[in-house]
């Protein structure tokens, strides 16, 4: 498990007030630590310009992108610690229970989540001081149902609350015989929150089950003259290109044995994730901003990468190197169409338990603004 020290002394560094709601009930002086130096890119630009909308885009910094995407942190914390053991999406979606939505830039994404690039940063809702609701639904031509529900208010002596489920059920937009919906999530939170004279703690228990296949292939032929054709069968935009049996036949690394996994099943998701988290100041003006996360995960991994196409051989004096293909019904007739080239990472469902943690001491001096921070 790695660990994180870092100590910044800077005239322009970040606040650790992550929550809005520590001016409703806070009776020490008004925190003066600016909030942290964000990029230009706001939530509406991560989230709708993406190359799909269970995640936010990819921001170009003239480096390759990672495999997991861009990286989420909730709570102040990565929603997943290795993306090849879970993807992040598979336990954080944009959702109505989301309080505070930032984006951090490159050298902010270094500093707190350890990364290259550029992330965001989502704070969950920790409850209000009047009681209130957020619904939306969304659909589409492709027949995509999603419904997303929020309620939070007080309960009684500056303890609040705050209660989220988000309902994903998305074919996707190529018709599929291995699902109905190759994108089947569901995300329950909910978030008890004391409030108290110096600060506040709450804790926050989310349950995440997804089961999904992401990747979208639409191939043609291109010509020398700057012209498309399609595929023999598959119309272009239009047909699903990805295997139809939904069935993985591989050879397993630990046991040597052949084996058929299911790209759906074999690869999903269930997470229970309990996060305590608060801030509270201190009498010399100094603020303590924490989050503590137990995260059991049972989940696997399923992401395949087409490459290019070629030609089966049909010398019928093979040399080495030649690659022939047979059926499997007609062993002895071999195979000379197209041959689509593919590259596959898939990680079958395994148990992981983590637990991780975040600590943020901050202080305005009279000439600089300071952090002293601890991340595990």
């Amino acid at each position: 498990m790695k660990t994180k020290f870092f100590f910044v002394i800077t005239t322009s560094l970040f606040s650790s007030s992550h929550f809005a709601q520590n001016t409703a009930f806070r009776n020490v002086k008004k925190d003066s630590i600016r909030p942290r130096q964000e990029v230009k890119t706001d939530k509406n630009n991560m989230m709708l310009n993406a190359a799909a909308d269970n995640g936010p885009r990819v921001v170009n910094i003239g480096l390759p992108a990672s495999v997991g995407g861009t990286v989420i942190l909730e709570n102040g914390l990565p929603v997943s610690y290795d993306f090849m053991g879970q993807m992040p999406t598979a336990v954080w979606r944009q959702d109505n229970g989301i309080g505070k939505f930032d984006v951090l830039n490159v050298q902010n994404t270094a500093l707190f989540a350890s990364d290259v690039g550029v992330s965001v940063s989502t704070w969950s809702n920790r409850g209000t001081e009047k009681t209130k609701g957020a619904v939306s639904f969304t659909t589409n031509s492709f027949g995509l149902l999603r419904g997303d529900i929020n309620i939070s208010g007080p309960i009684k002596n500056n303890w609040y609350y705050s209660a989220t489920a988000f309902l994903n059920f998305d074919p996707g937009t190529f018709r599929s015989n291995i699902a109905t919906f190759l994108d089947d999530t569901k995300i329950f939170k909910l978030v008890v929150n004391k409030k108290y004279k110096k600060g506040q703690i709450g804790v926050q228990y989310k349950f995440a089950n997804s089961s999904a296949i992401t990747i979208k292939q639409s191939p043609y032929i291109y010509h020398e003259n700057g012209k498309v054709t399609a595929l023999p069968g598959f119309r272009i935009g239009k047909d699903s290109y990805l295997e139809q049996s939904g069935l993985i036949h591989a050879i397993d690394p630990l046991t040597g044995n052949a084996v058929i996994w299911d790209a759906m099943k074999d690869s999903g998701s269930r997470s229970h994730v309990l996060d305590i988290l608060g801030d509270h100041w201190f009498n010399n003006g100094m603020k303590l901003d924490y989050t503590v996360r137990y995260q059991y995960a049972d989940a696997g991994t399923y992401n395949p990468y087409y490459t290019n196409i070629t030609q089966a051989s049909i010398n019928a004096s093979p040399k080495i190197g030649d690659r022939r293909f047979f059926y499997a019904d007609h062993p002895a007739s071999p195979y000379t169409g197209n041959v689509q080239n593919a590259l596959m990472l898939f990680s079958p469902r395994s148990v992981k338990n983590t637990i991780m943690g975040r600590f943020e001491l901050t202080k305005k001096s009279q000439a600089h603004e300071w952090m002293l921070g601890l991340h595990n």
